[in-house]
């Protein structure tokens, strides 16, 4: 990351309009169409809209409380913010990249407060509200995107941990579940935990290259592939795909972790819960009549929820 590019490689010599972003990235600026000012960074961010609308999809098919549909909804929020700003490098637009974040990140964290109870307590629901607002309160006052990095870095290391925390719910057999009853084993809740996290962690472990690295070691080695392989060393890209799907992975585990723990008690006790997968990278919860009927058309094969 850097205010502004001091590499001839990088650096636009016309601007279509005025570029005045706190941030810069390690692409090329207006070098692949004169109208888009980081194109693969920009067109990157259609991976993490198209999770978050399937996301969405998945809380109308399969009955997802509401918390669910906006947290997935954020996701989308994000994608098109960060499209907007990538696009055009412009401070109004960067708000809309981050400003979603801080939010979005927010509601997520909503989500898997308190697994079991229908509603978290005031109390814990205002914290969760204030964080971003003040945050973005600050933030807007000094406009220093470091600031901005440690708000949005914290929310993660907080959220990172109530996912961990809420992994007990996950139990072989689950304590007050009846034997006919399906559920999400002590195994493949946790493994999704786990993918969402790894996908987000190794993309963020290429953030910290692309923005380290830049001048010394990327632009040179982009120079000397050429086109088309250069693409491939947008690392701020794969940090959206990445991260994009990390945090659909991880946002369906929530939703795993809230049907277990509500089928295992209360109104709607021994009900059907079954974590599902489209192909090996695309999960989805169901749980009900839907569950049973889910697992029974996958023709009897066995389940990631058993």
């Amino acid at each position: 990351m850097q205010p502004q590019h001091a590499h001839d490689t990088l650096a636009a010599t016309h601007h279509p309009w005025v570029t005045d972003a706190l941030v810069d990235w390690c692409e090329a600026n207006f070098h692949v169409v004169w109208f888009v000012a980081e194109f693969w960074n920009t067109v990157s961010n259609l991976w993490i809209v198209a999770f978050g609308i399937l996301g969405m999809l998945y809380c109308r098919w399969y009955s997802y409380e509401p918390r669910f549909t906006v947290a997935y909804f954020s996701i989308v929020l994000v994608g098109v913010g960060s499209s907007l700003f990538h696009g055009s490098l412009t401070y109004h637009m960067q708000l809309l990249d981050e400003l979603p974040m801080l939010f979005g990140t927010a509601a997520m964290i909503y989500c898997c407060l308190t697994p079991h109870r229908a509603f978290p307590p005031l109390w814990a629901t205002i914290i969760v509200v204030a964080y971003p607002i003040v945050s973005t309160a600050i933030y807007l006052a000094n406009r220093n995107a470091e600031f901005f990095q440690i708000a949005y870095t914290l929310q993660v290391v907080f959220i990172t941990a109530l996912t961990a925390r809420n992994g007990r719910v996950f139990t072989d057999p689950a304590p007050t579940a009846s034997k006919t009853a399906l559920r999400i084993s002590a195994k493949a809740g946790p493994a999704l935990r786990w993918q969402g996290l790894a996908a987000y962690g190794f993309g963020t472990a290429l953030w910290v290259v692309d923005n380290v690295y830049c001048y010394s070691h990327l632009v040179p080695l982009k120079e000397a592939v050429g086109s088309p392989w250069a693409v491939l060393l947008e690392l701020h890209a794969w940090w959206h795909a990445l991260t994009g799907y990390g945090s659909f992975c991880s946002l369906t585990y929530m939703v795993a972790v809230r049907m277990q723990a509500r089928a295992d008690e209360g109104a709607v006790k021994d009900r059907d819960v079954a974590l599902l997968w489209w192909g090996p990278l695309v999960p989805y919860v169901v749980w009900g009549e839907d569950a049973r009927r889910a697992v029974v058309e996958k023709g009897g094969k066995k389940a990631k929820s058993e």
